[in-house]
């Protein structure tokens, strides 16, 4: 949730999203499964695409660690 979508030549804010991240807890340890997109050049939209992706996953991080500080947490 939260995480944006990509395709190419289209910026909505509704642009489809792409199966990145699969999450388990395991033995008390939540563990996401990433598949962290490629920004390929500097100059290419899916590069701001990738931007926007990690910036999703780094505020989803710091907020279930703000409300949960003492979860195992493992991004893989």
């Amino acid at each position: 949730s939260g995480m944006p979508g990509f395709k190419k030549g289209y910026d909505g804010h509704d642009a489809p999203l792409e199966a990145r991240a699969i999450g388990a807890t395991v033995g008390g340890v939540r563990v996401w499964s990433l598949y962290v997109p490629n920004g390929r050049t500097l100059d290419d939209p899916h590069y701001g695409y990738k931007l926007r992706w990690l910036d999703a996953l780094r505020q989803y991080t710091a907020d279930t660690l703000a409300a949960h500080p003492d979860l195992p947490l493992a991004l893989v």
